[in-house]
């Protein structure tokens, strides 16, 4: 009779699953990002999430929790109910740093299973115009013959514009400043009154203010040169060998997600993700869809990231 009443429950319990994953989504989905809106993750979440809401017929509201380097998104992403609807986008190199930095008190590589990475973009290094350098090499000389007589803007200790300007000074044998900001388009408004010299910002926000004049690129930071920036040298090209500094942005969901469920998001935004006319709205800004990833091998990705981060850490003398 037990054995009976067991396999019911169990018969139950798998119906009620397939249910609960057959019909997903049934309501809208959120995404966080830790970002103001306007910002690198924000941009790309916002085009991505407009498509997916017509695809399902389901609104996908992108939800701006900033603050704390984007800790406080991760922190209600990762107490969100496992059910696909609470979803956290994000920049790997972030995501892995907050554990790296204590921001947050869990590690992300349990709390969070990586859906998709779904574009690249490169880091522009830009100097406010008055600044007198127009090279790398003119920057570290320039730096070098005056320490930390300049500044440079961040979204925050521990994010990637952080981090990136950080391995730079390592690399270079240099000081500067550091001014943290609650995100990337605040901190243009000073970087562009000349109140601060220099940002290593992602191009999708560092670009329009390149284009106007307002900011002079210095060079990217990927590890070739970004089609948006073809006459624009990388870092490693204009004097530091070895350096490189881009972005991957992916989705994450709480880890207890069904795997069904990460499947379905995982193709879908990776096919929105290669749409030429999604592509063309983030093209200009030098983002660039990243090749089609499982949900492993966006883990694999994270990880990977996770391992390099953790090893600058233990030589830069970066501290949480």
């Amino acid at each position: 009779m037990f054995r009976i009443l067991f396999i019911a429950l169990a018969l139950l319990g798998a119906a009620a699953h397939a249910a609960s994953t057959g019909d997903y989504p049934r309501k809208s989905i959120r995404v966080l990002v830790g970002i103001p809106p306007g910002g690198g993750i924000d941009t790309v979440a916002r085009a991505v999430g407009q498509v997916l809401s017509e695809r399902w017929s389901q609104s996908v509201i992108v939800d701006n929790r900033t603050g704390a380097g984007g800790a406080i998104a991760m922190e209600v992403a990762a107490q969100a109910a496992p059910d696909g609807y609470t979803l956290l986008g994000g920049s790997t190199g972030t995501v892995a740093t907050a554990t790296l930095l204590k921001k947050i008190s869990f590690d992300t590589r349990r709390a969070y299973a990586p859906v998709v990475q779904m574009y690249t973009q490169p880091y522009v290094l830009a100097a406010e115009p008055s600044l007198p350098v127009k090279t790398v090499r003119e920057l570290i000389a320039y730096a070098k013959a005056k320490p930390n007589a300049l500044n440079y803007a961040s979204t925050g200790i521990g994010s990637a514009s952080h981090l990136g300007m950080e391995f730079f000074k390592s690399m270079a044998g240099i000081e500067l400043v550091h001014v943290p900001y609650r995100g990337l388009g605040p901190a243009m408004v000073d970087v562009i009154s000349g109140q601060i010299q220099l940002v290593f910002g992602a191009a999708i926000i560092v670009t329009p203010n390149v284009r106007t004049g307002r900011l002079r690129a210095l060079a990217t930071g990927g590890a070739k040169r970004s089609l948006a920036y073809a006459d624009i040298p990388t870092v490693a090209e204009s004097g530091l060998p070895g350096f490189e500094w881009s972005n991957s942005y992916a989705l994450f969901a709480p880890a207890a997600v069904p795997a069904e469920i990460v499947a379905k998001l995982n193709r879908e935004i990776g096919a929105i993700a290669l749409l030429p006319e999604v592509q063309k709205k983030l093209a200009g800004d030098g983002v660039e869809p990243a090749l089609p990833n499982t949900p492993a091998e966006c883990r694999a990705i994270f990880e990977r990231e996770f391992a390099r981060l953790e090893k600058f850490f233990r030589t830069s003398g970066i501290k949480p």
